[in-house]
């Protein structure tokens, strides 16, 4: 019995053995794993170094792209900036250029697939005479390719989207959008006009003073009456944005009126150098919710640019970007500070002598006296500290009188400058800020008070 049950099973896995055989050598042609099936039809492969000219044709216009050395140029129209990335990568659909399929080969009705008229005649004239001609048609419906034919080959090809993309480029898409490149780290002028705004000009603090502790690396000189260090930190984020204008869009060149576009009388004016370029801005009036036309200084064209880039810029107002001192000094600058109140002057002396140390750099050693008394020097720098460490808290909104004065403190400076910061009662919570009798902000009484009680607690030995 178990003999014939084994029999049974042979029998049965001979006959699965048997059909699997015929299956697969009856199997249509078509069904078989084959290579071919996943092989592209090779339609140019040649290098891109070949190509000396370009030519896009089609209704709307005619580009030729000619190779000058190691750049592109635009035939009839040299003075253009092209972006050679972009030329370059049409130059690669004209060298390599693979089918994703053949649609159908000698092919009666060329309309359905948009190649009775071409879309685009795309042309290369090789270094040795020959060429390579397409022609484009249509976008098929799945979007993601473009029916080809390629000269006297009779067959329709599709090829995939960026090369239909490449063979389909105008004017506009292969003009340099980049503008003047300006390295950040080299800025040496900044310049912002905005309409209903205060102006803004930075240079570099050629004090360098403070540059070792991160501030004072530069100066605003508009647009208050004294010159302000800047915040580092907050002037950094700004000129950070100016990588992001860039041209949008190419609108008009060369136009005869400007004002359509509200170039004649400018919303915003940007300026910004470096150590060999310079970016200088127009902005107009939006083009709509997102655009804004704007052209350069140097060139009478016109162009969009995303309103976005701008943020930066358009938020930008002076007192958020300053160094919010009354009067911050290097104290090595310090000869002698006196503090005047209503009730008298704190007289504060530095005496400075050289102590010679054998086979190295003398060392300055400064005594701190304040009314003829000595103070301790990490005592001493504390209240030093709070002295040039009160910070202004908004900008004035009226006229000051100096003579109205509660509190001053001036610092002689072995510059030869005498520096006078007043502070006089703006209201019952508030000082005006007073220096070469001019006001232009405002400090919490608090912190002015704080700083003479710390004076008066050095004198009391505390």
């Amino acid at each position: 019995m178990k003999k014939s049950k084994n029999i049974i099973l042979a029998l049965v896995l001979l006959g699965v053995l048997v059909g699997t055989y015929i299956y697969i050598s009856s199997k249509p042609e078509e069904e078989k794993l084959d290579n071919n099936v996943e092989k592209k039809e090779e339609i140019t492969n040649i290098s891109k170094d070949s190509i000396n000219k370009m030519m896009l044709i089609s209704n709307e216009e005619e580009l030729i792209f000619e190779r000058r050395e190691n750049d592109w140029i635009l035939y009839s129209r040299e003075d253009l900036e092209l972006d050679q990335n972009i030329v370059d990568t049409l130059a690669s659909s004209f060298a390599i250029l693979f089918a994703e399929r053949v649609v159908e080969e000698n092919p009666e009705d060329l309309e359905k697939y948009g190649l009775n008229t071409p879309v685009v005649t795309a042309r290369a004239i090789l270094s040795d005479g020959s060429e390579k001609v397409y022609y484009l048609g249509n976008k098929t419906p799945e979007g993601n390719t473009y029916y080809l034919m390629v000269k006297d080959v009779p067959k329709v090809y599709t090829v995939w989207v960026n090369h239909g993309n490449n063979f389909s480029l105008k004017m506009n898409d292969v003009r340099l959008k980049a503008l003047t490149e300006i390295a950040l780290e080299e800025i040496k002028y900044f310049y912002l006009k905005q309409e209903g705004k205060p102006t803004i000009e930075i240079i570099p603090n050629e004090d360098e003073s403070g540059k070792d502790y991160g501030w004072g690396l530069w100066l605003m000189k508009q647009p208050y009456r004294h010159e302000y260090t800047v915040d580092t930190e907050d002037f950094t984020r700004i000129i950070q944005g100016v990588s992001n204008l860039k041209i949008k869009d190419f609108v008009e060149e060369n136009p005869s009126d400007i004002s359509k576009y509200g170039l004649d009388n400018p919303k915003i004016e940007i300026k910004i150098q470096d150590n060999k370029n310079t970016l200088h801005l127009y902005i107009g009036s939006n083009k709509d919710e997102s655009t804004v036309y704007f052209k350069t200084h140097d060139k009478n064209n016109v162009y969009t640019m995303d309103i976005l880039a701008l943020t930066p810029f358009i938020n930008s107002l002076p007192f958020e970007l300053i160094d919010r001192f009354a009067y911050i000094v290097d104290i090595n600058l310090v000869d002698a500070i006196k503090v005047e109140t209503r009730e008298g002057v704190y007289d504060i002396t530095f005496l400075r002598t050289t102590k010679r140390v054998e086979d190295e750099e003398d060392e300055i050693v400064t005594t701190y006296r304040v009314d003829g008394e000595e103070i301790e020097e990490s005592k001493f720098k504390s209240y030093y500290q709070k002295l040039i460490g009160i910070t202004l808290d908004a900008e004035i909104d009226k006229t000051i009188k100096k003579e109205d004065t509660e509190i001053s403190t001036i610092f002689i400076l072995n510059t030869g400058e005498t520096i006078v910061i007043n502070y006089v009662p703006y209201n019952k919570d508030f000082y005006a800020v007073l220096r070469d009798n001019e006001s232009e902000f405002v400090v919490t009484k608090k912190k002015v008070k704080d700083m003479l009680e710390h004076l008066e607690g050095l004198i009391e030995g505390n």
